[in-house]
């Protein structure tokens, strides 16, 4: 056991220890995850970022604050509170940029009424499109619309970034190019922000196409059991478009495997991805987003930004590429 806790203290990228210190009037970048920063992506922005700040020779302390995100349904309306309590924590400090990881860190700094002045923030694993965050608890049937995320930080303070773009369009027109008969769209999404959020992102987008009918497969409502039937069931010239599958309707995390019991129970239908979710494994592929860490855009915008560039500081939209599985097609 000894060995095994001496392992994990090793190869843990010490600024995961750095929300443990206490502030010694130093600049500080406080960077808010979703959820366990020690998860692999998260871990890779923060090394990263670390390794830049260190090599610039910069005396700051970067400190690590989780929020511990879970399922949509259950948790989301209370995710406001819990951002203002983290961001109270350094109403003191000598904050000197605030990086949010991930859509629900992201939506929950933009839902804030007020951000430390002067203090640039930064997105990185989110989003150009969003949802508002409700007010109170809200069942499975809740339907939001989707907003742009760049509007909403504009409004309250200097934002950058990167954020991720979604192009609903674009995988419609290869759906019907590939498939012209398809008259019928199952989105699949799941109970988290990215689901619920996208899910409302393709509800827009969908109004584009009114020949083509559009059923939610959507995971805040339906079992594994449940969605198999739905598969079973579909209609001729029906077509799957995945969105997100990482959390059911409990909050409990989503397989691999459970993914391919959804396939399982129509090998049929073909089935996209406009997110990479179930690329290589069950989707063929999709107009995707070109995903990236942006550790190193992000040092950067802040660097320019002491250095009096204030316009340095800016999002920067993602690209797309469409992505084929040979092996599927």
């Amino acid at each position: 056991m000894k060995k095994f806790l001496l392992v994990v203290f090793l190869i843990l990228p010490a600024s995961l220890f750095a929300s443990h210190q206490k502030n010694n009037g130093s600049d500080i970048y406080l960077i808010i995850s979703s959820y366990n920063p020690d998860t692999q992506r998260m871990s890779d922005f923060i090394t990263d970022f670390e390794n830049i700040v260190t090599e610039r020779g910069e005396k700051a302390n970067i400190i690590i604050e989780d929020l511990g995100c879970k399922s949509f349904s259950e948790e989301s309306f209370m995710w406001k509170n819990q951002m203002r309590n983290t961001l109270n924590k350094f109403q003191k400090s000598n904050l000197k940029a605030i990086i949010l990881l991930g859509q629900e860190a992201w939506a929950s700094f933009l839902s804030q009424d007020s951000v430390p002045k002067g203090v640039p923030f930064f997105s990185a694993f989110a989003s150009v499109n969003g949802i508002e965050l409700p007010k109170d608890s809200v069942g499975h049937e809740w339907l939001p619309e989707s907003v742009n995320t760049v509007e909403k930080a504009k409004r309250i303070g200097q934002g950058g970034g990167y954020l991720n773009h979604y192009d609903v369009t674009a995988n419609i027109k290869l759906i019907k190019k590939l498939y012209p008969k398809t008259d019928n769209i199952i989105f699949v999404s799941d109970n988290t922000y990215g689901g619920v959020s996208l899910q409302a992102l393709v509800r827009k987008e969908m109004k584009q196409f009114p020949e083509i009918k559009l059923t939610l497969l959507d995971g805040r409502k339906f079992t594994i059991q449940e969605a198999q039937q739905i598969m079973r069931e579909l209609p001729q010239n029906s077509v799957i478009l995945m969105g997100t599958w990482r959390a059911k309707k409990d909050g409990i995390g989503l397989t691999n495997t459970s993914l391919l019991k959804l396939r399982q129970a129509n090998e049929n239908v073909p089935i996209f991805t406009i997110s990479g979710t179930g690329f290589g494994l069950v989707a063929v592929g999709g107009y995707l987003p070109v995903y990236k860490s942006n550790a190193d855009l992000i040092c950067r915008q802040i660097s320019e930004y002491y250095k009096g560039n204030s316009d340095s500081v800016r999002f920067i939209t993602g690209l797309c590429e469409y992505r084929f599985d040979k092996d599927l097609l």
